[in-house]
Parts: structure tokens; C-alpha cells; sequence
């Protein structure tokens, strides 16, 4: 009996890939963070990591008087990143060191609201826990909820 119970729990867990620390809401977004990393809201910018080096932040604003590549210059000056260069979904992005970290920027603008999105730029990828937070964000609200859905998770093919 034992050893069933035991099997069960390892399939269980091999099942589950990850153990998560747990849902944690934050103002605008809730995310699933995995036990081997961290989320916290600064400045009303929500921060995952999962090692120094590896992680995302979020930040939903409404748009600001510039728009488009005005909004993306002024970003990259305040980021001291690289020239913004607009990607095959309307969005700007660009290239940024912060503490000797490769860092890239988007800024998705749709329907008057900003979400600035930043990631590391490491070139072997993601860990697996890192990308499982990243997919489990959703909004607070329908509206922020809907936003993410369709201009931060969807995958190309189902982009407009």
C-alpha cells in the first residue's frame, strides 16, 4: 500500500513538473510563480525572476500624449537602449543593458493603453519555471485580462 501511495505521488509530481509557491495578485496582474522564483510589484511594474538574470516585468498604463514611434524614442532615451524598431505585430522594441544584463523592451500600445514589457535577452533562453509564470498571467479585470490574452500571450499565428 505503501509503495502505490508513493508511485501516485511521484506521478503526481513528474505530472506537475513544478511546485508553485502559489497564485499571487498583484494590482493590475496575477501570476502563478513557481517556488524557485520570485514575483513582486514596484512601482506599479510587476518583476518575476527566477534567477539574477532571468526574468520579465509588466507594466499597464494608460497611453500617453505621444504615440507610437515618439512614445518608443522616449522610452529608449529613459532606457538609454538602442533605436526602437517596430516588430511584425505594430509594437516597438529595443535593446538595453541594466546592471551589465542584456535587457529588451516592447511597448504594446492598443486601444489607449500602454503595456511596457521588458525580459532578459539571454541567448540560451528561458528557464522552464520562468516561461510556466509567464504563461499563467492573467489580468485583474476583464478588460486587462482581454488585453493580455490578445496582445501579450496570444501566439503569431492567432495575432491581428
Amino acid at each position: 500500500m505503501k509503495i502505490k501511495l508513493l508511485l501516485s505521488a511521484v506521478l503526481l509530481l513528474s505530472l506537475a513538473g513544478f511546485a508553485f509557491a502559489g497564485e499571487k495578485k498583484f494590482k493590475d496582474f496575477t501570476v502563478d510563480v513557481p517556488e524557485s522564483c520570485t514575483a513582486e510589484e514596484k512601482d506599479n511594474t510587476l518583476i518575476v525572476k527566477c534567477h539574477e538574470n532571468s526574468f520579465f516585468t509588466l507594466s499597464l498604463r494608460p497611453a500617453g500624449p505621444q504615440k507610437g514611434r515618439e512614445a518608443a524614442d522616449e522610452f529608449a532615451r529613459q532606457y538609454k537602449g538602442n533605436t526602437p524598431m517596430l516588430n511584425d505585430f505594430g509594437n516597438y522594441f529595443f535593446d538595453t543593458e541594466q546592471n551589465g544584463v542584456s535587457v529588451k523592451v516592447e511597448l504594446i500600445e492598443r486601444d489607449g493603453q500602454l503595456l511596457v514589457y521588458t525580459s532578459d535577452n539571454n541567448p540560451d533562453g528561458w528557464p522552464e519555471a520562468l516561461s510556466k509564470a509567464f504563461d499563467s498571467i492573467t489580468g485583474n479585470t476583464p478588460a486587462v485580462d482581454e488585453f493580455v490574452k490578445k496582445n501579450l500571450l496570444s501566439p503569431p499565428d492567432e495575432q491581428p
